[in-house]
């Protein structure tokens, strides 16, 4: 992994530019495969554009807007969940409640951070998933490095 991509999709333009100044120059450290990479971020409007985006690069990360004019973040999760997407949402909302997060979760999202967040929160929440995403993709390697070697002796 040379790099995370982030997908920013949130419809406040204020915010977006947040993240992008709150994620510049960020460097993540992935002990499990002793590796440090960087981050770019790429931003959105809307969910529509988000979905949009995914087709054609799918991000490491997305960060989702859980109320988005037009397409709502759970609409988003919805559509992604039906093309089995494999990189991990953050959902990020100003209407932070238990039940907002429950059906975050059961849609999808790997996390949730509420608004108004620090730039320290949003960093630990992108180390968290990135730790995860790289956990993930090691698994799956070492399920087809094992399924080669029985195939092998078989």
């Amino acid at each position: 992994m040379n790099a995370l991509r982030i997908l920013v999709a949130d419809d406040e333009a204020g915010m977006r530019h947040g993240v992008m100044r709150a994620l510049r120059g960020l460097s993540v450290r992935l002990p499990d495969v002793d590796a440090t990479v960087g981050v770019e971020v790429e931003e959105v409007a809307s969910g529509e554009e988000a979905l949009a985006r995914v087709d054609v690069q799918p991000p490491d990360i997305l960060l989702l807007d859980h109320k988005m004019t037009g397409m709502s973040g759970l609409d988003v999760l919805h559509a992604l969940q039906q093309r089995g997407s494999e990189f991990l949402t953050i959902m990020i909302t100003a209407f932070a409640t238990i039940e907002s997060a429950v059906q975050a979760t059961k849609c999808g999202a790997f996390d949730f951070i509420a608004k108004p967040f620090t730039p320290d929160e949003l960093r630990g929440v992108i180390r968290k998933a990135a730790e995860h995403l790289t956990a993930q993709r090691r698994a799956r390697e070492l399920a087809e490095e094992n399924r080669r070697v029985r195939f092998d002796f078989i």
